[in-house]
C-alpha cells in the first residue's frame, strides 16, 4: 500500500490501521465516544453519513465482524483515505466507502433501507467562529456542503422503521437537533451528554432515535472525559 505525501498509517486497535493525513481533517475523540454509544447486533447494515477517513466504520467492525457498512464521503481525498484503509485492513466484503453528496445518497447508494445511520457531523454553522482557510478543514467544521437539517433529513428517508439513529454534536444545539429529528420522524430514545470536567458543564451530547416509533426519552448521567 502506497502512502501519500504527509499521510501515515496508524494503530486504532483490534488488529486494525487507519491512514490520516497532517493535511486534512483527522478524527477525534468524538468519533470513538460515538462508537461506543453505539448498540450492534449481528448482521446490523450501517450507514456513516460523512464518514471521514472512515474511522466509525472501523472502529465499529471491532465490535462486531458481521456488519455490513457503507460510509458517504463527499471529499475525494478523505473518500481516498477511507478506501485505501478499508483494503489494508482486508474489510472490502464488510464496508463499502462511497464518493458522494449526502443529499444525493438515496440516488448514490443501493435501494435500500438501514438498519442504523450513524454520523458525526460538521458542528458549527457557516456564520459561528472562525472558518479554516483551509477548504477540507472548514468543510469538516462548518455546515458549508450540507447542514445539520440536510444529515437528518438523509437518516429520515434512508433508516428503516424502527431503525436507530446515532448522532454526536454540541451540547449547545441540543434543542435544534431534537427539534428536527422530531420532523423527521425520528424519536429520541436516549441522551447522553459529555463533559470535560465535573466541574464544567457538558459541551457534546450523545443522542439515539428511533425511527417511526414514538418513546419516552431518556436521559442517561453525564459521561466525563477526565475524572480527576
Amino acid at each position: 500500500m502506497m502512502l501519500l505525501e504527509g499521510e501515515s498509517l496508524e494503530d486504532i486497535g483490534g488488529g486494525l490501521k487507519i491512514i490520516q493525513s497532517r493535511n486534512y481533517y483527522r478524527f477525534s475523540e468524538d468519533s470513538v465516544l460515538l462508537a461506543d454509544f453505539v448498540d450492534l447486533n449481528p448482521g446490523d447494515s450501517l450507514l456513516d453519513i460523512g464518514t471521514g477517513s472512515g474511522i466509525l466504520p472501523l472502529l465499529l467492525i471491532q465490535r462486531e465482524r458481521s456488519l455490513n457498512i457503507i460510509g458517504i464521503e463527499i471529499q475525494q481525498e478523505l473518500a481516498s483515505m477511507a478506501q485505501r484503509s478499508i483494503k489494508y485492513n482486508n474489510l472490502e466484503k464488510s464496508i463499502r466507502i462511497v464518493h458522494g453528496d449526502l443529499r444525493e445518497a438515496g440516488k448514490l447508494l443501493p435501494r435500500t433501507r438501514w438498519d442504523k445511520v450513524i454520523t458525526n457531523p460538521p458542528y458549527f454553522q457557516v456564520n459561528e467562529g472562525r472558518i479554516s482557510p483551509r477548504k477540507n478543514i472548514a468543510i469538516a467544521r462548518h455546515e458549508i456542503n450540507c447542514t445539520l437539517a440536510d444529515i437528518i433529513r438523509t437518516a429520515g428517508l434512508l433508516l428503516k422503521a424502527k431503525g436507530s439513529f446515532y448522532v454526536v454534536y454540541r451540547y449547545h444545539r441540543l434543542s435544534e437537533l431534537l427539534t428536527l429529528c422530531q420532523e423527521n420522524c425520528l424519536y429520541p430514545y436516549q441522551l447522553q451528554p459529555i463533559s470535560a470536567h465535573k466541574n464544567k458543564p457538558p459541551h457534546l451530547v450523545l443522542l439515539k432515535c428511533l425511527h417511526q416509533e414514538e418513546v419516552n426519552l431518556v436521559e442517561l448521567p453525564t459521561s466525563y472525559l477526565n475524572r480527576a
